[in-house]
């Protein structure tokens, strides 16, 4: 029989459930605000917990953008649909520190980005360059498994599910990691720390702030913000907080809700983002219709969030 710690946040036992997540941007470059709202549904199975490894199955069951003002945005995620294709069926073997160590399903995985890279072929008179340069990246990505672990580990439901909290103890401050600025132009050291706020009988509640600790000095703005060439580098002074919410059933330890908002301003008017993030059990959210037929398919006027609520990067990670 399996003896857990009461202090590590952790799963208990089997279970499956259907999660939404809500990723909502707000970006502004220059004069040009980028604003976007997209929506992940995941079906989570975990098949098996022991002590030292977890088996989880997820599957993606849809992935929509659903309100932009941009249409580079409604092109960026048309393509990362496309990708993200190769990756709507994980089978995956977890440490205890929910870090994945390996892919059940690996030859799966190369057989959908046969056939997606078989579809992108006939789009490359379309890009010609752009698609290339994509069939080539991930076909040196399938060459090494470590690759794909790593590409798997860093996606977005690893990102907002498990994000240095699972495998932790909490009231503590975790080791450093490196995740990218919301920019996409460097890679950021962060710590995390969790703090168990209070419990009910059956939900406990978690907050989670991280703090960056790569100093960002003359050197690292001039380097990580050259592209932007319509700042005055001398003067920028960027701030990046992150800030999360976590609600988690104590008998199984999964996500009954998560919440995770992540910030970067470079100059308060011209270069910041903000994204936020909300995952749900599908059982506890109000049912309503998101992917109406008035919003597929064109371009739709966002409003800003009213207050803090979540959000999505239109960027490329590669």
């Amino acid at each position: 029989m399996r003896i857990f710690d009461k202090k590590r946040i952790e799963f208990k036992k089997p279970f499956v459930e259907k999660y939404r997540l809500t990723i909502t941007s707000d970006i502004q470059t220059g004069n040009m605000p980028i604003q976007s709202k997209a929506v992940i549904r995941w079906e989570v199975k975990v098949k098996s917990v022991d002590e030292n490894h977890i088996n989880i199955e997820i599957i993606m069951l849809d992935n929509e953008l659903i309100e932009y003002n941009n249409p580079l945005v409604k092109s960026m995620a048309d393509m990362n649909k496309v990708l993200s294709g190769m990756w709507s069926e994980l089978d995956l073997v977890l440490d205890k520190r929910y870090k994945l160590v390996k892919v059940n399903n690996l030859e799966l995985l190369k057989e959908k980005w046969e056939w997606i890279k078989s579809e992108m072929k006939n789009l490359l008179s379309e890009e010609p360059e752009l698609i290339s340069r994509i069939i080539d990246l991930n076909d040196r990505n399938f060459e090494n498994q470590d690759v794909v672990v790593n590409l798997i580990q860093n996606s977005e439901f690893f990102l907002i599910y498990f994000h240095h909290v699972f495998g932790s103890s909490y009231n503590s401050v975790s080791d450093r990691v490196k995740n990218k600025n919301i920019f996409n132009t460097a890679l950021i050291d962060w710590s995390y720390r969790v703090d168990r706020v209070n419990t009910s009988d059956d939900i406990y509640l978690f907050n989670v702030e991280g703090y960056v600790e790569t100093s960002l000095n003359r050197n690292w703005v001039k380097e990580s913000y050259k592209a932007f060439t319509h700042l005055d580098l001398d003067r920028i002074q960027p701030v990046m907080t992150e800030e999360g919410e976590y609600r988690i059933d104590e008998e199984t330890g999964k996500i009954v809700t998560a919440y995770l908002k992540k910030k970067e301003i470079a100059h308060p008017k011209i270069l910041h983002g903000t994204i936020r993030y909300e995952l749900q059990l599908e059982e506890s959210e109000k049912k309503e219709q998101v992917f109406n037929q008035t919003q597929a398919g064109r371009e739709i006027t966002v409003e800003k969030p009213k207050g803090d609520n979540p959000s999505h990067s239109f960027i490329i990670d590669d």
